[in-house]
């Protein structure tokens, strides 16, 4: 398995995570009736933020879980094994507990799909996880060269975004017209 393919999978489930409890009227454009009433707007900007938080410290406790699993691997003594397996075991109780606790105040997104996957946010979760850790368990110069194209990857695509990019086309073609009226 490749970097980028387990990298790929990782994202895609954590994605469908995201989706599952994202709200489809988010940008609703209503507006509470009354001074004294919060605005539903309002309140689902709320819940997307408290989802985001859960979200995100999933992805932190994975981060962690793996990392001191991995150590535990490569540790030279039994009590730093012990150690980083005990750490890792609570990280992973967090972890799995920030996605109970996702499925307990997010509402599932009721879009019709022609597919979904079953067990959201537990199925996907675990596909995070274990994504996760064979990343660990590939060798050094995978890493190596997975940053190095990365890097190339970026600066190609900020470099011609900057040199082509629409945004600074518009902007040069409103300064013109003022420039010339200026001048006039």
């Amino acid at each position: 398995m490749s970097i980028g393919t387990l990298l790929a999978y990782a994202l895609i489930a954590l994605a469908i995570i995201i989706l599952r409890y994202h709200p489809t009227d988010l940008i609703s454009g209503e507006t509470g009736s009354s001074a004294g009433e919060e605005s539903p707007l309002v309140e689902k900007i709320v819940w997307k933020k408290s989802q985001s938080i859960v979200v995100s410290l999933f992805v932190v406790f994975t981060l962690l879980t793996v990392s001191f699993i991995a150590f535990a691997q490569i540790s030279e003594t039994q009590a730093g094994a012990i150690t980083c397996s005990v750490f890792a075991g609570l990280f992973a109780v967090v972890m799995m507990g920030s996605l109970v606790y996702l499925s307990l105040i997010s509402k599932e997104n009721n879009f019709s799909a022609r597919w979904k996957v079953p067990f959201v946010p537990f199925f996907p979760g675990l596909s995070v996880f274990v994504n996760l850790y064979l990343m660990t368990q590939l060798n050094v110069w995978t890493w190596v060269r997975f940053v190095c194209w990365m890097a190339a990857g970026f600066l190609l695509y900020f470099v011609h975004g900057v040199k082509n990019s629409n945004l600074e086309r518009l902007a040069e073609e409103n300064e013109q017209p003022t420039a010339e009226s200026e001048n006039a």
